[in-house]
C-alpha cells in the first residue's frame, strides 16, 4: 500500500469519527458546529456525493 492510499483511509476515518460516531447522543463535528445533523456512515457518504454531484 502506498503512503497516499494509507493518507486517504485515516482521512475517511478521521470523518467518519467526526461525523457518525456518537458521544453523549451527538456527534463531534455537531458539538462543535460544523453541522446541524447526526450521520450514519451511509447518510454521510449520501450527502457527500449529492454535494459532489450539484458541484459542491
Amino acid at each position: 500500500m502506498s503512503i497516499n492510499v494509507i493518507d486517504n483511509l485515516s482521512e475517511i476515518h478521521r470523518i467518519i469519527f467526526n461525523y457518525c460516531e456518537l458521544k453523549n447522543k451527538t456527534s463531534r463535528a455537531k458539538l462543535l458546529k460544523v453541522t446541524d445533523r447526526i450521520y450514519t456512515p451511509q447518510s454521510l457518504l449520501d450527502a457527500t456525493l449529492k454535494t459532489i454531484m450539484n458541484g459542491y
